[in-house]
């Protein structure tokens, strides 16, 4: 059996060199995508002036989109703790195949939206790979674990073999005991999208037409897939996020002014010394704060709260964190206490804790 893994020149298509190319691709691409240019307009005139090739022009297709597609596709996205007791539609083989290229060792690229795209391509037949079984398995653990009540399994009828695929997943869900349904249509796109359950799905078009999705791949990235291979749509980023202070200014006015104190410059002079790119405060009233961000003197103190309440307000931050930054792939500096920190530090790849702040 086969296996999904990388092509043989994809180490020289995608290494690091051509990612600092890729980068400027993906700003020059996402910006005529912003300016109302077509798809395959912007990808011809963005694909030649960067000479790429058309396994690095899907790449890049996968990774651009407008910054209104971006907005509305991140507006849609469900958190894992929102799934439990949810039903989910699954795309079936766009799922099942980026994770069987996760696992056997392709590379995978991030979008500006959020979402791992591969290069592959079925042809219009799939093939079980060596990597299937594992890949279902992992994604029906990974369901049961987020509580999920249901999943319905969206087959591309027209793609040969899907009707054995089916077969199979069948078997594994009665062996495994998952609760899955499945449904082999013409077009899934059009299912998946005029439902009302969750999706679980990277296609651009299926996101923004559905309700709500979650970003499965992410997930997994997180928290069950070690060494992927991921090619980002940005550099990487230092983001230092700094605790708040009791000692605040008499009225308002910018965040970086409010906060006062020796403690306070303390923290923002050691952001500065660790070379951030972006510092952001952490406000245990207001959560993520830019530091231009105009707030009202205020009494309340995160340490003091219980811990629902300090996970609902991590929760609001990685919201807001997930907007401005990649979680994935930037550097967090965390010049916080272990309060602020303890539900954050769980969700980013990437991070350092330079002070010892109690």
């Amino acid at each position: 059996m086969r296996n999904r893994g990388q092509a043989p020149n994809d180490h020289q298509l995608f290494n690091p060199k051509s990612q600092l190319v890729y980068y400027e691709a993906i700003r020059d691409m996402s910006y005529l995508l912003s300016r109302g240019y077509g798809p395959k307009s912007s990808l011809q005139i963005v694909g030649n002036r960067y000479r790429l090739n058309a396994r690095q022009q899907k790449a890049l297709l996968g990774m651009s989109a407008s910054d209104t597609a971006v907005k509305m596709r991140k507006d849609k996205e469900v958190r894992a703790h929102e799934l439990r007791g949810k039903k989910v539609c699954i795309d079936g083989f766009n799922l099942l195949i980026i994770l069987e290229s996760a696992i056997s060792g392709a590379f995978l690229f991030k979008g500006m939206d959020g979402a791992y795209r591969d290069v592959t391509s079925v042809h219009g037949g799939y093939k079980r790979v060596k990597q299937t079984e594992e890949a279902i398995i992992l994604i029906g653990k990974i369901l049961n674990e987020l509580g999920v009540s249901e999943a319905t399994w969206y087959l591309d009828a027209p793609i040969s073999n899907s009707g054995r695929l089916k077969t199979f997943l069948r078997e594994i869900a009665v062996r495994e005991r998952f609760n899955w349904t499945f449904e082999l249509v013409n077009n899934p796109d059009k299912e998946l999208a005029e439902g009302d359950d969750i999706i679980i799905s990277s296609d651009a078009w299926v996101i923004e037409e559905g309700k709500l999705w979650f970003n499965m791949m992410g997930y997994l990235i997180k928290h069950h897939l070690q060494d992927v291979e991921i090619i980002y749509s940005q550099a990487r980023k230092r983001i230092a996020l700094v605790t708040c202070v009791k000692e605040k200014a008499d009225s308002s006015c910018a965040a970086k002014d409010l906060y006062q104190g020796q403690l306070f410059n303390q923290f923002m002079q050691e952001a500065h010394d660790q070379n951030a790119d972006e510092i952001y405060i952490l406000s245990g009233k207001h959560g993520l704060l830019e530091l231009e961000d105009i707030i009202a003197p205020y009494d309340l103190n995160l340490n003091e709260q219980s811990s629902a309440f300090v996970m609902d307000w991590s929760r609001q931050v990685l919201t807001a964190l997930d907007k401005r930054t990649n979680l994935d792939n930037d550097h967090f500096i965390f010049i916080t206490n272990p309060t602020y920190r303890q539900f954050l530090v769980p969700e980013v790849r990437h991070y350092s804790v330079p002070l010892d702040i109690s």
